[in-house]
């Protein structure tokens, strides 16, 4: 019997504090998507709001930087043998990034408004 009394007391708990509008949360949707530069590199001033960004590469987001290139496959080769695929031999394949060039700095900034 207790184990009904409380399962029925968290369900009331749970119903109050996630359908009381007093409670719940306003939902605000904020645009990420325009306004956005790039610069593939280390930039020592490049978090400072005065910084003069206007030579970047302007993107949207989401953006992958790494699909520029140069693609190695010497980044993350492997030569391993999968048993999941019933392989018998080890062979070369290319790790987890498909040979992008994921290692690097790069900064991106967004135009305050």
């Amino acid at each position: 019997m207790n184990r009904i009394k409380i399962t029925l007391a968290a369900a009331l708990f749970t119903s109050v504090l996630f359908f009381n509008p007093v409670v719940a949360q306003e939902t605000e949707i904020i645009n990420l998507k325009d306004g956005w530069k790039f610069h593939k590199g280390e930039v020592e001033a490049a978090y400072q709001p005065g910084f003069n960004d206007a030579k970047w590469q302007s993107v949207v987001v989401p953006h992958d930087w790494a699909i520029y290139g140069p693609f190695d496959k010497e980044v993350d080769k492997q030569v391993i043998r999968i048993v999941q695929n019933n392989e018998k031999i080890a062979s070369e394949k290319t790790g987890r990034t498909g040979a992008l060039p994921f290692l690097g700095v790069a900064w991106y900034r967004i135009q305050s408004t």
